[in-house]
């Protein structure tokens, strides 16, 4: 967004758990705190699915998301639950377009739920450590998930101020402002699914580490 000119946030990957204890209010730390005294209670159960399938599902189900939203920005006759505003005789409006990524969103966040809890379930299966794990993920989604949820929604506002910006740029063509700010808005989608996706990349990764 930084990027886009219209956010002047600044991005840091230093003192990353001072920053997410930040986002943890009390109620939160008691949640994560007990969460940990239940690890060593917690009864593993042996799984059906290799970690090579748990890997391979993943990796399919993520395909799909980009292949949609992909698809969402080509004209097309065929039936598209979610597709991009097609320019016409009228002025087109912004709030064309924030239907179209709010629809996006609310998708994202259906399918990469979802994926998370169809991850968890299977990594528990394959030993201990990863169900210990699985199971911290769960109460620290639960614990993040109000201040994660009013970040994403931030990001239709600032891109009306960027399709402001930009349907008023005098150095960019007419007929070419409206083609760049729907580049910008594919690149977008496909940058919070990625951002939606670590969660469950880091189990990814754990199991494929273990």
């Amino acid at each position: 967004m930084t990027e886009l000119a219209v956010s002047d946030a600044t991005v840091s990957h230093q003192h990353f758990v001072s920053h997410l204890g930040n986002f943890i209010d009390f109620s939160g730390s008691i949640a994560l705190s007990l969460a940990h005294e239940e690890l060593p209670k917690l009864i593993f159960q042996s799984g059906e699915l290799s970690k090579e399938a748990i890997t391979d599902n993943f990796f399919k189900v993520r395909r799909s998301i980009v292949h949609a939203i992909v698809q969402s920005f080509i004209p097309s006759d065929d039936y598209q639950r979610i597709k991009l505003p097609v320019p016409n005789t009228a002025p087109m409006t912004f709030d064309l377009y924030q239907r179209f990524y709010l629809a996006h969103q609310r998708e994202l966040d259906f399918r990469i739920q979802n994926l998370q809890l169809e991850v968890r379930a299977s990594v528990s299966g394959i030993s201990l450590e990863l169900a210990q794990l699985s199971s911290l993920d769960v109460t620290l989604n639960n614990t993040l998930a109000a201040h994660v949820n009013r970040l994403y929604a931030v990001i239709p506002l600032l891109l009306e101020k960027r399709f402001t910006l930009l349907l008023s740029d005098l150095k960019i063509q007419p007929d070419k402002r409206l083609e760049q700010f729907c580049n910008e808005l594919q690149g977008l989608l496909l940058a919070e699914l990625e951002l939606r996706l670590l969660p469950v990349i880091g189990l990814i990764d754990a199991l494929n580490e273990s």
